[in-house]
């Protein structure tokens, strides 16, 4: 599918409101909440911002465990000098999506 032949797919959509309670586990040494444009499932390094929230938080715990202990699973030791506190993060997310191009306010975590 051609980018244009996508966005007139994507303008014909009826915008929706997402709403609700989100969370995401960052390491201790985070002191806020960014974006960033690292790169990853949505989309390639640098070509946009994002902040990955889930929700139930039971998804946010296993995708924590996944990104801290995949690779290190035969390797007891290396897993142990890996394993550092996470903190769980809670953002309350109130964006209105009416078109592709005002993505809409970024999201605030809650105090």
């Amino acid at each position: 599918m051609r980018q244009r032949d996508l966005l007139a797919a994507i303008a014909g959509v009826d915008p929706i409101r997402l709403q609700g309670t989100f969370e995401r586990h960052t390491s201790l040494r985070w002191e806020e909440l960014k974006p960033s444009a690292a790169g990853g499932r949505w989309g390639a390094r640098g070509a946009f911002e994002v902040i990955y929230l889930g929700r139930p938080r039971d998804s946010v715990v296993i995708e924590a465990y996944r990104h801290l202990v995949d690779d290190e699973l035969d390797d007891t030791g290396a897993l142990a000098a890996s394993v550092l506190e996470r903190r769980i993060v809670t953002c309350k997310v109130d964006i209105p999506t009416s078109s592709t191009s005002s993505p809409g306010p970024p999201a605030r975590p809650s105090p």
